[in-house]
């Protein structure tokens, strides 16, 4: 579990993570809600055809597209927001954003396939 410390957390305040444990069910669940999102995103750049799945998968694709370009309050206040999300795994959403939507060919996202990715 993440130990998370607490100060003035009745007046919003948002919870330090310290490093020195590695798991955490609520953050397990954000790493997932990500991982999901990005996969629907490279799913819509890969998929081909105008059958009623291709049509679904695009769906979900632009859906994922929206959510990551999101730069509102919904984004970086609600707890499964693109930046909340990037920020609670320490991970840059700019950088993220910038990097995903660079990714516009099937090439490209099959590039990201190959890695050995872990959030």
């Amino acid at each position: 579990m993440i130990r998370r410390h607490y100060n003035n957390a009745q007046l919003g305040e948002t919870a330090r993570r310290s490093r020195d444990e590695i798991y955490c069910p609520e953050i397990e669940l954000m790493k997932s809600v990500l991982a999901c999102q990005l996969k629907d995103y490279l799913d819509g750049i890969r998929i081909t055809g105008d059958s009623n799945k291709a049509l679904e998968v695009r769906g979900r694709a632009r859906t994922a597209k929206a959510w990551i370009e999101d730069r509102g309050k919904y984004s970086t206040s609600y707890v499964f927001g693109f930046e909340f999300i990037c920020k609670i795994i320490d991970l840059d959403p700019g950088r993220l954003r910038k990097k995903l939507l660079l990714i516009k060919t099937e090439k490209d996202a099959n590039e990201i396939k190959k890695r050995d990715f872990v959030i």
